[in-house]
């Protein structure tokens, strides 16, 4: 069941959001991060588990190459309730589900979105996404973060252990990795 705030959310405004949910998901099925970035805000900030805040372009440009790393190709948006509506911003409640190439399901979890509207791009639409905060419903797994290596950050906790391979050679990690450049704190 939907909920909705007690000042009404424009359709237009739903529309909006709904299509940038989706427009997120096909940004990883075409390996786009230029689609992925026009979901956001150019200030905006992604909060992932066990890292710290992702904010601008060059960092949520960092946390779509780790998500795009571990194998997600999909992701999909289901909202559950609407708040603090007031003409500008609005936030979305909700849960996901990630999914590899296969259409198989890798991760779940729960969000929140602040969505801001009145973008003038058109391919932003009328609503950008102002910050983004979720939390996976996997087991959590300690990776070494350090807010200024941005190398060092963990994404899309799936329960399993990152792993590097022997000095020298770098094969892409499997995509139940969940560290971008480091192995996770023992």
């Amino acid at each position: 069941m939907l909920l909705r705030s007690q000042a009404k959310i424009p359709e237009a405004d739903i529309q909006s959001i709904t299509r940038i949910n989706k427009q997120y998901g096909e940004a990883f099925a075409k390996n786009d991060s230029t689609l992925f970035l026009y979901c956001y805000a150019t200030d905006a900030c992604v909060h992932a588990p066990n890292a710290p805040a992702l904010c601008g372009e060059k960092m949520l440009l960092l946390f779509y190459k780790a998500a795009h790393n571990t194998g997600m190709r999909n992701i999909v948006f289901t909202t559950a309730n609407w708040y603090g509506y007031t003409g500008d911003y609005v936030t979305e409640q909700g849960t996901y589900r990630q999914f590899d190439a296969n259409n198989a399901p890798i991760g779940a979890g729960k969000y929140l979105v602040v969505w801001y509207s009145g973008r003038s791009s058109p391919e932003q639409g009328s609503c950008t996404d102002a910050g983004f905060i979720f939390t996976s419903s996997s087991p959590s797994i300690s990776c070494s973060t350090n807010a200024i290596d941005s190398s060092r950050m963990c994404f899309f906790s799936t329960g399993k252990p990152c792993s590097r391979s022997a000095k020298g050679s770098s094969p892409a990690p499997p995509r139940s990795c969940c560290c971008s450049g480091s192995p996770p704190r023992q």
